[in-house]
This record gives C-alpha cells, structure tokens and sequence, in this order.
C-alpha cells in the first residue's frame, strides 16, 4: 500500500501556509542508467545548440552590436560647478597657445533671469519675423543673418520700431554673457587675452519639424573647425531643458571604443549650463533629432587668430544693417 507524507512550505511573500501531499510508492522503479545517460546527453546537446545560436547571431550582427552605444556623461538632472575630459588633441598648432584639449561644462554661472530673457528674445524675434522652412530655426545677432524660408535675410532690415528698445536690452545682455562665457574659455585653456569671438555666433530653435532641405539636416556628424572654419573653441549656452522642455536633440560626442567602433558620450542640455570644447578632429559630435517640444540654444565661438575677430553687436539704430 502506498505510504503519504506531507510537505509544509512557507509562502515567502507573507501569505499563508501551503501544504503540498506527495505520493511516493514502494512499487515504482527508480530510472535505469541508460535513462539517466540519455537524458544528460540531450541536455549537452541543447547547451552546445543554444551556444552555437548565440555565436551565430553575434557574428552576423558584427560590430554593429557595439556602435553607436550611448553613454550619458552628465544628466539634465545633474548639477555641477565644473566637469572636464580630457581629450587628446588632434592639431595642437591649431589652437592658441594652450593647456590641452577638453570638453568642459559648468551650471549656474548666468542666472535664472538672464536665461529666461535671451530664450523669450529668441523666440520673439523668431516668430515675428523668421519664416523657417524645416525644423532649425536661426538668429545672428552679429550679422544680422536670420533663416527666412530656404535662405537667410538680415533681420536687422525687417525690425520694427515698437521691437527696438526690447531687442537694444537684449543685445545689452547678450554681451554680458559672452564675456562671462569668454573669461571661462580663458582660464580654463590658459589663453588669457588671446581669444576673442569669431563668428557665426547664433541662437537655434530646433522642433520636430521635418527637414525641408538639405541644409535643415543638423543631426549629421561634423566638426566644427572644418564645418565653420574659424572656431578653434565652441560654446554652447543651453536656454532650456532636455526632457521638461523637449525630448530626443541631446548633445553627443562621437568617440571611439578600445575596438574602434564609435561611441557616443551624451551631454543632456539643461537650462543655464555651458558646454565647451577645442573644435578640432579630437571633438567630433552632433545633435539628436528633436522628438518633440522646442529646443533652443546660444552657440558662441572664440579664436586666437585676430583675423577671424568679430565685434560684440551694438544696440540697434534705424540705419543698422542696411
């Protein structure tokens, strides 16, 4: 006769006690060797199968399994007095008389106020007399350049009266800024009184907006001392924040891993925070596409080459720019 134990297990969730009953019987054979051996066998066999899959499969994605891994290097959630990378650099003979190549961000150093003004001035300005074609909107404050459908026009020529005091405040300010991110580019290179701005020098307004040309496409890799030709260090003032204000148009370095495949390091926009780095072949980056909401952003150059100087923007006068 078949003999029943109990088994009592504890539900570790805190429930209640469960009894099991198993049977066991006297009468029933225990498995043979043969039986035991054959089913060891088939369980190497499915290891070997599923390691074979696996190594298929790694091998038909190839490097592409490693490109483009993202890795954020400072958060939208993050706030620092100073973060620097060190980066090796590509054409030391190109960039003044320097202490090294880096990328380099600092939060809080314009206040609250300040950027909130220049983001509404951008946006002022853009939607009363910018007519962008695709999702980049732009304004240079310097030239004057403005995008207007699939070119640019000089905005100075289409401002009007009642915008003259707010825009004469907002250039007032804007140089106030420049010169604070400039005296930073200073120290932190060790080019005091060498570098001063080059040009374009710009704000953008990105959206999700589809690309209308070629010249809309700002998501491309590049680097800026071959794209712009005059940059030997880029600034980025961030006038809104990735995540709160848009989603998708973060700031990515391209870099490349120990295996040669590229590797992106992501440096999420945050209201207030400066971004910057030397702008040769050491710092090649791109924006993302923008997702949604509207990202805005100042972009400031500086050059130790007097040629390529280019005077801070004078309050505006009827006669500017015609």
């Amino acid at each position: 006769m078949a003999k029943k134990k109990s088994a009592t297990e504890t539900n570790r969730g805190g429930g209640k006690q469960q009894t099991t009953t198993k049977s066991s019987s006297s009468n029933q054979h225990k498995p043979s060797d043969t039986s035991r051996k054959l089913k060891k066998d088939s369980c190497s066999t499915t290891s070997i199968i599923v390691l074979i899959a696996l190594i298929v499969v790694i091998a038909a994605i190839g490097t592409d399994f490693y490109v483009h891994i993202p890795t954020t290097i400072l958060s939208a959630k993050e706030t620092v007095n100073v973060s620097r990378w060190e980066v090796a650099c590509d054409d030391p003979l190109a960039v003044c008389h320097f202490t090294g190549c880096r990328r380099v961000v600092w939060d809080g150093l314009v206040p609250e106020k300040d950027v909130t003004q220049l983001r509404e001035m951008a946006s002022r300005v853009m939607n009363k007399y910018a007519q962008p074609s695709g999702g980049p909107t732009i304004i240079d404050l310097h030239s004057g350049a403005m995008s207007y459908g699939e070119q640019f026009i000089n905005m100075y020529a289409k401002i009007k009266d009642d915008d003259i005091v707010s825009l004469n405040n907002d250039l007032t300010l804007y140089n106030k800024v420049h010169e604070i991110i400039l005296n930073l580019v200073e120290k932190e290179f060790g080019i005091e009184n060498q570098a001063g701005l080059t040009k374009p020098t710009f704000f953008s307004r990105i959206t999700s907006k589809e690309a209308a040309t070629s010249h809309d496409e700002y998501w491309h890799h590049h680097i800026d001392k071959l794209q712009y030709g005059t940059f030997q260090y880029t600034c980025l003032l961030y006038l809104n924040t990735y995540g709160q204000d848009f989603t998708g148009g973060r700031f990515a370095f391209v870099d490349q891993s120990y295996r040669g495949e590229e590797k992106l390091h992501i440096v999420e926009p945050k209201a207030g925070r400066i971004s910057c780095f030397t702008s040769g072949n050491e710092n090649p980056h791109f924006v993302e596409k923008v997702s949604s909401g509207t990202r805005f952003a100042l972009t400031i150059a500086f050059t130790c080459n007097d040629d390529d100087f280019i005077s801070p923007p004078q309050p505006w006068s009827h006669n500017f720019g015609t």
